[in-house]
């Protein structure tokens, strides 16, 4: 029993060295496929936008687009995509990742892109464009290589303390689909987060992370935290898909420390940021969630 706490408590150590220095490296390889100027696109997509203040973007997505990704979660259950990815974790967070998706694009059509004259909603996906147009192969593939860097970095760690961690040939395909599933939904979400961050004013780099990281763990969990209080607290008799709800928030959470950093050394280019956070997010589906995390 003291051996395996003390493996635990040295697993633990190791992995955050490990994080720590892939997120070095992730450093290197911007500095190697970036070396031009840096640009803020979600800066000048933001001036069409009028006088919205960060606070009403960040309250918008906290309450109205969580509560939309929560109907989605309570109203179509996981058996209703069973059939994209047969994986039971992805089958339950799925609904998540859709509502958040469908609530973005509505609150952002309604509540911001009508300051604007004879918008539509083509405009919408013109947006998306005009902040993916940036060195967008080049941050493709940084996308690409932060995620393989990173979560090689994780389950070397993992697989000797812990648990097999590493994909095995047929998780490959698995993690290849479910990237494929994801991409079009985490795009529409990263590209509203990225609105938020070009409302920031500083120019420091490591100010901006920690502010967005802030910003974006309140924005993801602020109405989920309530939930989830609740549930604790015994105030309610909440539904079984609530139960999904823990693993979410905790990997919410983790996801924002990762993701800001690729966006901010990706060109500043949501490409990036969003195929490292599918992979990354596939990755977790097939190597922990089958394993107990829900």
């Amino acid at each position: 029993m003291i051996t395996s706490t003390y493996i635990q408590i040295f697993s633990y150590i190791s992995l955050f060295g490990v994080v720590t220095l892939s997120f070095i490296v992730i450093v290197y390889l911007s500095n190697y496929l970036f070396k031009r100027k840096t640009v803020y696109p979600e800066k000048e997509i933001l001036k069409g936008a009028g006088d919205i203040s960060i606070y009403k973007l960040i309250a918008y997505y906290s309450i109205l687009v969580v509560l939309v990704e929560i109907g989605f979660m309570l109203f179509l259950p996981g058996e209703f995509f069973s059939g994209i990815i047969p994986l039971s974790g992805f089958d339950g967070t799925l609904p998540l990742i859709i509502g958040a998706a469908i609530g973005t694009i509505i609150i952002y059509y309604f509540l911001i892109m009508r300051r604007e004259e004879n918008h539509s909603i083509k405009d919408f996906s013109l947006k998306i464009k005009e902040m993916s147009s940036t060195n967008s192969r080049n941050s493709i593939i940084y996308g690409i290589l932060s995620a393989l860097i990173l979560i090689y970095s994780i389950a070397a760690v993992w697989h000797w303390s812990v648990q097999n961690t590493l994909p095995s040939i047929r998780e490959y395909g698995t993690i290849l689909g479910i990237t494929l599933v994801l991409f079009p939904f985490i795009l529409t979400k990263e590209f509203y987060f990225r609105n938020v961050q070009g409302k920031l004013t500083t120019k420091n780099k490591f100010k901006e992370y920690f502010t967005m990281v802030g910003i974006g763990i309140f924005m993801e969990t602020f109405l989920l935290g309530i939930i989830l209080l609740i549930s604790w607290l015994r105030l309610a008799s909440l539904p079984v898909p609530t139960l999904y709800l823990s693993v979410w928030v905790a990997f919410l959470i983790i996801q924002q420390f990762a993701v800001n950093w690729v966006y901010l050394w990706s060109g500043r280019n949501i490409l990036g940021s969003t195929i490292f956070l599918c992979i990354f997010y596939a990755w977790i589906s097939v190597s922990f969630f089958p394993y107990g995390f829900l």
